[in-house]
């Protein structure tokens, strides 16, 4: 976030985060899963693991 506020990062990055609130500001559980299947968003498969009981 802070080189967002310094003015480092690009309208990519800007409009991320623009979509990101968006969806926040709305109660639609779709919207967040979709968001999160995002190639920005999305958690990389190696830290990825499985659940422990």
């Amino acid at each position: 976030m802070a080189a967002s506020y310094r003015g480092e990062t690009g309208a990519g990055y800007d409009a991320l985060m623009d979509r990101i609130a968006t969806v926040c500001a709305v109660d639609d559980p779709a919207a967040v899963a979709g968001l999160y299947a995002t190639e920005d968003l999305t958690v990389p498969p190696e830290l990825v693991r499985a659940p422990r009981s």
